[in-house]
């Protein structure tokens, strides 16, 4: 009996330092406070049917506080790369458009990036495992981007777009979006991704891949002032871009978007809408990585036709994105520029 009461205490004693040696210890980087009516204004509802799918903590206003983690003591981020060598750090997206949806693109909000050779990382979709919650079958990969092709900005909170070759259709329920950062270790770069602060999400929603090929939930990986609960700033983009509307305006509430003219456009493009009720009127300009670059406060507007006149002499050719924003109503369209 003393025999196996000394086995069984030593079993535990191993288990505990083991389970100790592989959890690692995180501290504090600056945070970052944001206005997620700011943030998403550029992958809201669009007269050509793009929409977003982002976890879960981004419904709840903790999700304003951004964060960027390092390792105690050693060089790299929670969230990116480290001193562990952690291959890949995927976020669990709930699909509850109740059908399949074609994912066109990621986006991504990189906190850090660090370029020494100019690697490259991708986006990767896998699907849920019901038995283990972790990332499942490999369902597809966005097309490889450069760490210098990365958005990085201490004024703004910019998103990364990893663009899909191919649409990846993914069924009603959950997924993973995973971001893929395991050739930077041989090009000496240095990546990190925003998250939520501490107890905004859940540890069980957010994984990353270690170097021997296991799958670890953040909350189990890592050790904090507080429980490691956090959602990475990683998102889905849904739709067809290329899918006409019939009728040429796209009204909600008192707010009605009609097209920009022209388009394609090449010295100024013209945004045109009606207010229907008086109001506030905000314009933002985004440029096809997802940057604003335009901010129009306009105040207030009293019911009637508005065009407003860009100018795009500053304009490298390419799709771009504006909202139109008003007391009750978010609008969203793209113009282009050749």
């Amino acid at each position: 009996m003393m025999r196996l009461h000394t086995i069984l205490l030593l079993l535990t004693l191993f288990f505990t330092s083991g389970l100790q040696a592989q959890q690692r210890v995180a501290r504090s980087e600056a945070d970052k406070t944001l206005d997620l009516s700011r943030v998403f204004t550029n992958i809201l509802e669009t007269r050509m049917g793009l929409d977003t799918l982002k976890p879960a903590a981004f419904d709840n206003p903790c999700a304003l506080t951004q964060r960027s983690f390092t390792v105690d003591n050693a060089w790299g981020f929670v969230a990116g790369m480290n001193e562990y060598e952690d291959r890949e750090k995927a976020q669990l997206i709930v699909n509850d458009m109740g059908e399949a949806v074609q994912i066109n693109s990621a986006l991504v909000y990189f906190s850090h990036a660090s370029a020494v050779n100019n690697g490259s990382l991708r986006v990767k979709i896998y699907s849920f495992d019901p038995g283990t919650g972790t990332p499942g079958t490999l369902l597809g990969q966005s097309e490889d981007l450069t760490v210098e092709d990365l958005q990085v900005s201490e004024d703004e909170f910019v998103a990364t777009s990893f663009p899909f070759a191919e649409p990846i259709s993914v069924d009603p329920g959950s997924f993973f979006l995973s971001v893929d950062v395991s050739d930077l270790y041989a090009t000496s770069d240095t990546v990190g991704i925003y998250h939520t602060d501490f107890g905004c999400g859940s540890g069980l929603e957010a994984y990353e891949l270690w170097s021997d090929d296991s799958w670890v939930s953040i909350f189990d990986a890592w050790l904090g002032p507080q429980d490691f609960n956090i959602n990475f700033s990683i998102f889905a983009i849904t739709g067809d871009e290329t899918s006409a509307v019939k009728d040429p305006a796209y009204q909600k509430g008192h707010l009605r978007l009609r097209p920009a003219t022209p388009t394609p456009a090449r010295n100024s493009v013209q945004l045109n809408y009606d207010m229907e009720q008086p109001g506030s009127v905000q314009i933002d300009i985004f440029s096809p990585d997802g940057r604003r670059i335009e901010h129009r406060q306009l105040g207030q507007r009293p019911v009637g036709s508005y065009t407003e006149t860009v100018d795009l002499s500053n304009f490298v050719r390419g799709t771009y994105f504006y909202s139109i924003l008003t007391d009750e109503a978010s609008v969203v369209s793209r113009f282009i520029v050749e």
